[in-house]
């Protein structure tokens, strides 16, 4: 048996609430039982805190159920037969009473797309002051990424006006044109009309970031970092696209010199989208910004397409390389840690090259056993594939992941807490959610300067400790 199945894994359904849960202001109103309520709901309320205080009397009412977070029209096997018109209404008549939304989205479970209620001819009547979208086929066992910029979509489509979206399906879209996708070996297309296009406005370039859902474990930190390296280039971040912004950001979209897409997996088709729509160029990072050498490739690359100055992101980066190598070397010197440990990696393909390009490469150290979410999504296999080769190393991909031995773990809270249960001695790093349960009080992150940083302070941690 496939032992991702006994893991906690979101699916297209998550991907969708997740994108939509990512805006302010937004009613997420999920048409199916409260089975696929909770855990989205905790989720997001966890990720972006709505409720300052753990009152279980608070949200009490129908439709939440004790939490702030996507109310749900609770079905069961009666509304299985005969509709879901009469819970839709009443919920929908009891959130425009009671709340101050801007937009409701009402997104239909798995189950309750079996039913073929028509969502629109519901909605049409039932919403009397609130704008509304409708999502009717989530995607049945698709993966997390997929829904997630399905959702995305969808949004962008009813924003846009265009409520058709390219056919209801989380699959792929056809697209229109080529699209001018710039990525760290081709950085040069579209930079001349995006210099002329700001020389006219005669401002300083702004860019949205896409492809940080807030179900990445580290979303806030990640937004923060990249928001920062660029800042020190000159470079203005207005949003990140469905995460912790704005339907007004979002509507600003078509202002932007850039669109820049950190996690492909997210954002690519999004990106094309919107260039398809707005005629805002894109540019997509290769891989994850993870590591020193790939978050300098990732900066320079943009400062480039957008001629501005990196010499003071240089400059931190120097210093950020300084401060790792006072740490490693007093720790090698001693011990000739953290070189040759063996550490594993669960995520998919393009978290296993990024985190596996910055362990072996910088740090030296060696992969044991690689766990693979959705291995149809093949962004990065071959990178992958090419780093273990070069180091005769390739065999590592088809070890089973729970019974190799290694050090350093990289892998969500509730595989970590697997491994601990299997009695393995290792120390545990989390790339993504479930989440053990850490509280993070100051933003983190894996991407950038500072990622690279706390990476390595949480590997030297955890072999000393």
């Amino acid at each position: 048996m496939n032992p991702i199945m006994t893991n906690i894994t979101p699916d297209s359904l998550s991907g969708i609430l997740f994108a939509l849960e990512g805006v302010d202001k937004i009613c997420t109103l999920l048409n199916g039982p409260t089975g696929c309520k909770f855990y989205h709901s905790a989720i997001s309320d966890n990720q972006r805190i709505f409720q300052h205080e753990l009152d279980p009397m608070n949200h009490h009412e129908d439709f939440f159920f004790g939490q702030p977070r996507i109310p749900s029209t609770y079905l069961d096997k009666r509304d299985y037969v005969y509709g879901s018109r009469d819970k839709l209404n009443m919920a929908i008549k009891y959130i425009e009473a009671n709340f101050d939304y801007e937009m409701i989205c009402i997104v239909n479970s798995p189950g309750a797309a079996l039913i073929g209620d028509d969502l629109e001819g519901i909605l049409s009547s039932a919403c009397q002051h609130t704008p509304y979208v409708t999502i009717q086929t989530p995607g049945f066992s698709e993966n997390i990424s997929t829904g997630y910029e399905y959702g995305v979509i969808s949004l962008l489509e009813k924003l846009s006006g265009n409520d058709q979206a390219d056919n209801v399906s989380t699959g792929s879209r056809s697209t229109k044109s080529p699209h001018p996708t710039m990525t760290v070996n081709d950085c040069q297309d579209g930079q001349a009309s995006i210099l002329s296009s700001l020389n006219k406005k005669n401002q300083e370039p702004v860019v949205n970031l896409l492809g940080l859902p807030i179900y990445k474990n580290y979303y806030d930190g990640d937004i923060k970092e990249i928001t920062r390296l660029l800042g020190m280039c000159g470079i203005k971040v207005a949003s990140s696209l469905c995460s912790d912004c704005s339907l007004e950001d979002i509507r600003n979209l078509k202002n932007g010199a850039l669109n820049i897409v950190v996690d492909r997996e997210y954002g690519e088709k999004t990106a094309k989208w919107l260039y398809d729509h707005t005629g805002v160029k894109y540019f997509v990072s290769p891989c994850l910004p993870i590591g020193f050498e790939e978050t300098e490739k990732f900066i320079k690359s943009i400062c480039h397409v957008l001629n501005c100055s990196d010499a003071p992101f240089i400059e931190e980066a120097e210093r950020a390389r300084a401060l790792a190598y006072i740490q490693l070397s007093r720790l090698n010197s001693l011990t000739g840690l953290p070189r040759g440990v063996g550490f594993a990696v669960k995520g998919s393909y393009n978290q296993c090259f990024s985190y596996s390009n910055f362990l072996i490469r910088y740090l030296g150290m060696i992969p044991r056993a690689f766990l693979v979410d959705d291995p149809e999504v093949d962004f990065l296999k071959n990178d992958l594939n090419a780093l273990l080769e070069e180091r005769h190393m390739a065999s590592m991909l088809s070890k089973d992941f729970y019974d190799e031995d290694f050090h350093i773990a990289i892998a969500d809270g509730s595989t970590i807490a697997k491994l601990k249960l299997l009695k393995k001695e290792f120390s545990g790093i989390e790339n993504s959610l479930p989440s053990m349960g850490y509280i993070n009080v100051i933003p983190k992150t894996h991407l950038g300067l500072n990622g690279a940083l706390l990476l390595i302070e949480q590997i030297l941690n955890g072999l000393i400790f």
